[in-house]
């Protein structure tokens, strides 16, 4: 009996074997090399869009800075556009400044217990839709909410979207021992 034929088909076939095997181990290899190039280009993105947000923020401060504002050496380290004030500060700025715009974060819920006088009530959820309510330049603007945080958020959204003069009440409705009245 003449073996050698069917060493030859084994042989064969194990070739056959491994070829597909390196096919599949090369596809797979070209499927990852092809989520790395599209991960790197979603980090080169993600990169370029922060590069842009700190840029605009340095560009701000230089700006305001030009114009005479007071920027305060927590708002240049934490690069935020907008000032923290807490209440007896708030109530000292509004006391000399007739021209300040109050903006109430707050739900309708929440408001009804009271709001700070004069203050417009746009509930966090309604900002994007009715931007164009609060003054974009030259007014100084107080944010507030219940504790702070929500008002915080409102100013970053603001502030990039080129709203000067900001002030986020921390603390928030919560820690406001000045004059309440009902919303009308």
């Amino acid at each position: 009996m003449d073996y050698l034929p069917l060493a030859g088909l084994a042989i064969a076939l194990i070739a056959l074997v491994l070829a597909f095997s390196a096919r599949k181990q090369s596809q797979e290899a070209i499927t990852g090399i092809e989520e790395a190039r599209a991960d790197t280009r979603r980090q080169a993105r993600n990169v370029a869009e922060a590069l842009r947000r700190e840029l605009f923020i340095v560009q701000q401060f230089m700006i305001r800075s030009v114009s005479g504002e007071d920027l305060t050496a927590d708002m240049v380290r934490e690069g935020l556009l907008w000032r923290e004030v807490g209440d007896k500060e708030a109530q000292e700025l509004m006391a000399g400044n007739s021209n300040f715009f109050l903006l109430d974060v707050r739900s309708q819920d929440e408001t009804a217990e009271g709001i700070i006088p004069g203050a417009l009530c746009i509930p966090v959820d309604e900002i994007a839709e009715r931007k164009e309510e609060i003054p974009k330049t030259g007014q100084p603007v107080l944010v507030y909410c219940a504790g702070g945080g929500r008002s915080l958020g409102v100013c970053e959204e603001l502030s990039h979207s080129g709203f000067e003069r900001l002030h986020n009440l921390s603390g928030g409705f919560m820690g406001w021992t000045g004059q309440v009245v009902k919303p009308g």
